[in-house]
């Protein structure tokens, strides 16, 4: 090695760990060191760069989880981060031109599975870097450690990249299929059942063999893990029966729910919703689970927990006490974004439309957030205070609900949706009507759904006629609680519920 070889080794030495010390702060300190020693690193630095970046931003290490959107958005705005990925491209172009010993300089193949990895978690989409990458990569996948195979497979599916890549996936779909007895730890093989399942792959005898030694390990795997392949049975997944009786036993003879933390239970409720799967007895283990975690949930935790459990209500099955739930959404209310406090109170109406202290929190608060709220989040909260046994809040939230969705463009969207539901009961008699069962929505579907949340600067403008009703709202009065009317408030007329009454504020 010449002088000039070890001065540079030393050099990149010292960038990595001054990298990796800045890691220990957080994603931006990470990029101010990439823009002050960019031009110096090689692929090595700028590998280990973009790793610790996604692990500050990544929700969850593994299975289908992203980055954190705020994260994510702070690591964009950072004028260093484009540069990073432009070098990124740049070497990994370089280094699949150079020859063997000058590539490994540049980049070494390893790093692609560290890079595919990390665009991944960030959700940042380079076809033509992911071109270079899996061609980098392939030939010397033999090389690569179990734990870079199945991430380097998990990036391309997670990125829905595996038609760029068909060899390289072909390649590792060889090696697993040759894998030895135990080479392959438990959460790599459940990330392969999600990554095959999320790319439709068709090899039944690979995810047959894969099913086989997860059902092996059936009561010592851990939630993430669980998680994944519950994932992979919310999609087009082979040996479907085998998985599926491998996470039932997993749930019914294992711990796993009680080594669950919050992040991991609601994804794993998530899924289980998404994938319409049924554990029989499974909801009704699931309640100690929620109690003891519910201290510890974020808002998001809360909505796609009980929107899991509201999905089956009606269904036969013993269902769990939620009201510790929502006795600490309660307490959050303000903390919640409109989409998680819209598919809270759908679910809350479901399971505890009397809960005590609930709906009179959220139509506090969703007062405050009118001009976030999507046609369907309105329309969930409209059928949620349908149903709620709060009468003083379902008042004043319908109030606010029904002059929200009179002010949108989109009103008449909102109308197309409910044109076909029943009209309510008669106003005399207060009655109300219960909404199908079977029409349930995940919560997730809000968080994915496109904003359009602008305040909307159209003016007031008076209802709707009756002709344009048949809304199945429950008659209550609208007049807003005194004190509270809202600045220049006037006498209109408001047409609710069985298409004909009117009432005159």
């Amino acid at each position: 090695m010449t002088v000039m070889n070890a001065d540079v080794l030393k050099q990149r030495k010292r960038i990595n760990r001054k990298l990796t010390q800045a890691a220990n702060a957080n994603a931006s300190a990470v990029l101010n060191v990439v823009a002050e020693e960019l031009s110096l690193m090689n692929g090595v630095n700028t590998a280990t760069a973009l790793h610790r970046i996604a692990r500050h931003c990544v929700k969850g290490e593994a299975g289908p989880d992203g980055a954190a959107p705020e994260a994510k958005k702070e690591v964009e705005a950072h004028p260093a981060f484009g540069a990073l990925l432009r070098t990124v491209e740049q070497q990994a172009e370089m280094s699949l031109l150079a020859d063997h010993d000058v590539a490994e300089e540049i980049l070494p193949a390893q790093c692609a599975s560290i890079i595919a990895w990390s665009l991944a978690c960030l959700d940042v989409h380079n076809d033509r870097l992911m071109v270079i990458l899996a061609t980098l990569a392939q030939p010397r996948l033999h090389e690569f450690k179990f734990y870079e195979v199945t991430n380097m497979l998990w990036a391309y599916a997670k990125l829905r990249a595996v038609g760029l890549a068909p060899q390289l996936i072909s390649t590792i779909a060889q090696r697993l299929q040759q894998r030895r007895p135990g080479e392959y730890k438990a959460h790599c093989l459940s990330l392969a059942v999600w990554a095959f399942a999320e790319a439709h792959w068709p090899d039944e005898a690979l995810m047959s063999s894969l099913a086989e030694e997860l059902a092996k390990q059936a009561e010592s795997l851990q939630p993430q893990e669980i998680c994944n392949i519950c994932w992979a049975l919310a999609g087009r997944v082979q040996s479907r029966a085998a998985l599926h009786e491998t996470v039932y036993c997993a749930l019914m003879q294992g711990d796993v729910l009680r080594r669950c933390k919050a992040e991991e239970f609601s994804n794993f409720m998530l899924a289980v919703t998404a994938g319409h799967l049924n554990f029989p007895g499974f909801f009704a283990k699931v309640g100690a689970t929620a109690v003891r975690l519910a201290k510890s949930m974020k808002p998001k935790h809360i909505a796609s927990t009980l929107s899991a459990v509201s999905a089956v209500s009606g269904r036969g099955q013993s269902l769990p006490d939620l009201s510790s739930l929502l006795d600490v959404a309660t307490e959050q209310v303000f903390q919640f974004q409109p989409h998680e406090l819209a598919a809270t109170a759908k679910a809350a109406a479901k399971l505890r439309p009397d809960h005590p202290g609930f709906f009179k929190a959220c139509s506090t608060n969703l007062v405050l957030k009118l001009s976030e709220l999507s046609v369907e989040n309105l329309s969930d909260l409209i059928d949620a205070f349908t149903h709620c046994s709060d009468v003083q809040a379902s008042n004043w939230a319908m109030y606010w609900l029904l002059n929200e969705r009179q002010r949108r463009p989109d009103s008449a969207a909102f109308r197309r949706r409910h044109g076909s539901a029943a009209a309510s009961t008669a106003a005399s008699t207060g009655g109300r009507n219960e909404r199908d069962a079977s029409d349930t929505e995940s919560a997730d579907r809000g968080s994915e759904e496109s904003p359009g949340r602008g305040k909307c600067m159209a003016p007031h403008s008076p209802g709707p006629g009756p002709c344009d009703m048949g809304l199945p709202w429950k008659v209550v009065s609208l007049r807003p609680p005194p004190g509270l009317e809202p600045e220049g408030f006037k006498l209109t007329q408001t047409y609710l519920a069985d298409s004909v009454s009117f009432f005159t504020l």
